[in-house]
């Protein structure tokens, strides 16, 4: 059984560092996604551009 003593402290140490990436790479998503609407807004005018061409291309085709 003591075997195990030194294995819960690193256990806790593992999950310590993780729990420290995890909230490091949340904060650097918050960082990056500040500007929702505007955002959405482009994505909106992507898919009016994409959706023009393919009423003016009368389709689209998938090349594979």
């Amino acid at each position: 059984m003591d075997e195990f003593d030194g294995s819960e402290g690193a256990a806790s140490s593992l999950l310590t560092q993780k729990s420290n990436i995890e909230r490091q790479f949340q904060q650097v998503l918050d960082q990056l996604t500040p500007f929702t609407p505007h955002r959405w807004t482009g994505t909106a005018i992507l898919l009016i551009l994409f959706m023009t061409r393919v009423i003016y291309a009368e389709g689209w085709y998938i090349i594979a």
